[in-house]
């Protein structure tokens, strides 16, 4: 019965300080370039897709966006743009033009949950700025795999060539354990598993 409470209190210890290093890792900065993508201004919408190789689980993310009309007519207002975890379907609204007739304007900005304010919508959107919806949605969800940016010009003036230029994610996330850490933290089980109680030895019959 020892034995058994040993080990079973060693692999509580494990599962402890595995989600102890886990939840406590320092989080470390990301820096995402997702590319650009040309005639973007159309229905249904554009979808552009991002794959993301890091692990590790979000803290914190901004989404940048530039975007503008090689032939020098853009007009970001017509658009509504959206952001998705594809693992998760987690969508989250970055930003909506007023999408009627609007000087021509172009977008270059970010967009943080901790900017002061929503972007405008019509004019040139240069800046930081509030989404939407907020950012802090994928917060806790896994860095790796797909995400989506959908542009969508859902105005009666859409292909008239404006062009995503680049996108990207930036912030910061907490790594998944590494293997020398689970090895160390199974090595400490197993000497958990093999330590004699209250000090004494193994005795051995004469």
């Amino acid at each position: 019965m020892g034995k058994l409470t040993r080990c079973l209190g060693a692999v509580a210890l494990i599962a402890l300080l595995a989600n102890f290093q886990t939840e406590s890792a320092l989080a470390v900065p990301f820096n995402i370039a997702c590319g650009g993508q040309a005639n973007i201004d159309t229905d249904p919408p554009t979808l552009v897709t991002c794959s993301v190789g890091s692990l590790g689980t979000i803290n914190d993310l901004t989404v940048s966006l530039e975007i503008d009309d090689p032939a020098g007519f853009p007009f970001v207002s017509d658009l509504e743009i959206t952001l998705t975890n594809d693992s998760t379907a987690i969508s989250v609204v970055l930003y909506i033009g007023d999408q009627v007739v609007s000087p021509e304007a172009y977008m270059n900005a970010t967009f943080d949950d901790a900017a002061g304010s929503l972007a405008p919508t019509t004019g040139d959107v240069v800046g930081t700025f509030l989404p939407v919806d907020a950012l802090s949605a994928f917060d806790g969800v896994q860095l790796a795999g797909d995400w989506t940016l959908s542009l969508h010009d859902t105005t009666s003036w859409q292909d008239e060539g404006l062009a995503l230029i680049s996108w990207g994610m930036v912030g910061d996330h907490v790594p998944e354990p590494s293997t020398e850490l689970l090895l160390a933290i199974g090595l400490i089980g197993i000497a958990a598993i093999g330590r004699p109680r209250n000090g004494r030895g193994v005795s051995t019959k004469r």
